[in-house]
């Protein structure tokens, strides 16, 4: 709080408290992998190997083909550059929902190719989980449970084709929601299997196919949905996507402070 200190002299001074950015360093998550941070990457060549968490939680990734480390992709920052074969792989990991079986998604990407391409899958023994786009309107599926593949309009599939803010969010026995760039999008279809256990998680990819082309700037996984809209203005400041959010965002004049 500001506090004021008393002088002898004809005017006071108002010393004001320092204040910083607010990160998802002030948030929990359960995945963290950040593209702009060159300090996470084991790479030769810009060729990725390794993608280091930054959650704490040491849920690392490794590299599967030719993930490439891309300077000044978006916003002056690095990203890394998916080429619909290549991807990560974590096969020991699992990403687990919270007790009310949720598990919220934040990805900052962009697809080159309008066909397939999934963001983060996870698995257990027998089922999926996966967040991305497929089959033309469907941005989810949970194993090959057709009732579990959640829809949206073609419309707002394409929004992927630009650099965008993506906020699913999942709960078990419950169709997935969706944001991008802050605005809902309507979900028609679908309800979420549980897909906690520990046969890993992917990231770019579901094994045996619909790999992801295209960029992945950051990606977050949390078990609650409380620091949404922090979440979703603090990449749209981090990496020049503001204009993209809607007029009432709570951080579309300015970014959301620690």
């Amino acid at each position: 709080m500001p506090v004021l200190i008393r002088q002898n002299v004809k005017k006071d001074i108002l010393v004001l408290p320092t204040r910083s950015l607010w990160t998802l360093a002030n948030t929990t998550t359960q995945l963290w992998l950040d593209g702009a941070d060159a300090s996470v990457f084991t790479s030769s060549g810009g060729i990725i190997s390794q993608w280091r968490d930054k959650s704490g939680k040491a849920r690392h990734v490794t590299g599967v083909g030719s993930p490439a480390l891309t300077a000044n992709v978006l916003n002056g920052l690095s990203a890394v550059r998916l080429n619909g074969s290549s991807h990560f792989n974590n096969a020991s990991d699992n990403l687990q929902s919270n007790n009310a079986g949720e598990l919220n998604v934040y990805a900052v990407v962009r697809r080159t190719v309008s066909t397939n391409g999934v963001i983060l899958t996870h698995r257990n023994s027998t089922t999926y989980r996966s967040y991305g786009y497929y089959a033309s309107t469907f941005i989810s599926s949970d194993g090959a449970d057709a009732a579990s593949n959640h829809q949206i309009g073609g419309a707002d599939i394409a929004k992927s084709l630009n650099y965008s803010i993506h906020a699913f969010k999942a709960i078990v026995s419950s169709r997935m929601a969706l944001s991008i760039n802050g605005t809902a999008i309507s979900v028609t279809t679908g309800t979420c299997l549980n897909a906690n256990g520990s046969a890993g998680f992917q990231v770019g990819a579901i094994t045996g196919g619909t790999l992801w082309d295209g960029d992945i700037c950051e990606l977050a996984v949390t078990t609650t949905n409380i620091d949404e809209a922090k979440i979703g203005g603090s990449l749209a400041w981090k990496w020049g996507l503001v204009s993209e959010l809607p007029s009432n965002h709570l951080f579309k004049n300015s970014p959301p402070m620690a």
